[in-house]
């Protein structure tokens, strides 16, 4: 029996909703991040949803195949079981959900630690997976489709779920006072609000008709080294230095010596000596004789007040460590003292991994391009297009300083919305592709 909204779903057909396609089911979607913000968009009709402390996640259905997919398209199906068993009690058969993975304190508050905590132990009851996006539904993409009409049908199709020790939940959005609602949000101690423009269309990347306002602020920074508790048995860390991006250049942001759980400190210490590195991996040296030098693999999330004029971190707090933006662990190498690197290739190199791409041959490459060059240049030719690698079995996104590229390639300098310059490619003809 179809349940109500089904029906729904069935009287208002997906095809008459403005900007739904008719596509084949996607492969993951990069998601759509908001930008940080520090006043409240007063132009146009703005949605306000409460900013929860947690790992970002695409939880994904085809056929009875349940997969959930990190922010930077890591599967992590395995690792929140309860949550794939409840997609597959969702009623339909093909959709693709954008939400937040959390668990929750006594007071129902997002706590990024208590989630930590329970991933480390492989403890699952607890996981809630808070959603407040639907990009696919029954063979149609709805990225283009406004806003308000997809959370309206994101709600239609839970309610159809049920409810009883269901960890998928709707994050609700409020129609209200952005500075209100912001004010409620921090006095229950939660992390933020997010306020979306409710006509936007779901963008991949940083997009500004989604702005993120936090009660603390919160970023996340590679580790550079580690303090260890000296005459510790087992070895803990006492305290760790952070790095920060500018650029290709990686320069000192700080030291994080509060915000740690004691049992972290045994597991931190262990978790980076397969980085451990003889000399510090900054561009530009400091002093630092009980530093332990690390490679820039392992990402911190750090709270925070402010930066001070030289660009330090004031009052740094530790939260945990952020896995979900990070290459896939393979375990430490037992040659050496030098942490791993994907198949030679610098960290400084690798924007993000695609660890799921085909990869064609260089032959299937030239072919495919002269037999679509004619249709595909009035699209693509003389765009910004980033530049993907495949080093001896790694695939990847390419930053920093581009390697050699021949004459057919252009490159253009561009400013990042983040500071900084990088790197774009462009081409205008069949040599260039």
């Amino acid at each position: 029996m179809r349940g109500p909204a089904a029906r729904r779903r069935k009287r208002l057909k997906l095809g008459d909703l403005p900007g739904a396609v008719h596509a084949p089911y996607a492969g993951f979607i990069q998601p759509c991040l908001a930008t940080a913000g520090t006043a409240f968009p007063t132009q146009g009709h703005w949605l306000h949803e409460i900013k929860h402390d947690g790992y970002r996640a695409q939880g994904r259905m085809d056929r009875g195949r349940a997969l959930i997919y990190t922010r930077n398209g890591y599967d992590w199906t395995q690792r929140f079981p309860p949550i794939a068993e409840a997609l597959k009690r969702v009623p339909a058969k093909q959709f693709i959900l954008d939400g937040e993975i959390v668990v929750t304190d006594a007071r129902g508050v997002a706590d990024f630690h208590l989630l930590q905590e329970d991933l480390a132990r492989s403890r699952t009851d607890r996981l809630a997976y808070f959603v407040f996006d639907l990009l696919y539904l029954e063979g149609f993409d709805l990225r283009a489709v406004p806003l308000i009409e997809r959370k309206q049908l994101l709600a239609a199709v839970l309610a159809e779920t049920p409810t009883e020790g269901n960890p998928i939940q709707l994050n609700p959005h409020i129609e209200a006072d952005a500075t209100a609602v912001f004010e409620q949000a921090c006095a229950m101690h939660l992390e933020g609000i997010v306020s979306k423009d409710s006509q936007s269309i779901y963008r991949s990347g940083r997009q500004d008709s989604w702005i993120k306002i936090k009660c603390a602020k919160t970023e996340t920074f590679p580790i550079i080294a580690f303090v260890e508790k000296l005459g510790a048995s087992p070895r803990r860390i006492a305290s760790l230095y952070l790095g920060r991006w500018e650029g290709d250049q990686l320069l000192y942001a700080g030291k994080a010596q509060t915000g740690f759980k004691r049992s972290m400190l045994y597991d931190l210490r262990e978790r980076l000596d397969p980085f451990i590195r003889k000399t510090s991996p900054l561009s530009v040296a400091i002093k630092r004789p009980k530093a332990t030098w690390v490679e820039p693999a392992v990402l911190a999330e750090i709270e925070y007040s402010a930066f001070t004029a030289e660009q330090r971190l004031r009052a740094p707090v530790f939260k945990g460590i952020r896995d979900d933006l990070m290459a896939p662990r393979r375990g430490p190498k037992r040659h050496g003292r030098r942490g791993p690197r994907p198949s030679g290739m610098s960290p400084s190199n690798i924007l993000q991994l695609l660890p799921d791409a085909v990869v064609p041959t260089q032959d299937d490459l030239a072919r495919y391009w002269r037999l679509v060059a004619t249709e595909a240049l009035p699209y693509i030719a003389r765009r910004p297009l980033k530049l993907v690698r495949h080093v001896r079995g790694t695939t990847f996104y390419h930053k920093g300083r581009l390697p050699p590229v021949a004459e057919g390639v252009n490159q253009v300098l561009i400013e990042k919305r983040e500071g900084g310059t990088g790197t774009r490619l462009w081409v205008d003809d069949l040599d260039g592709l």
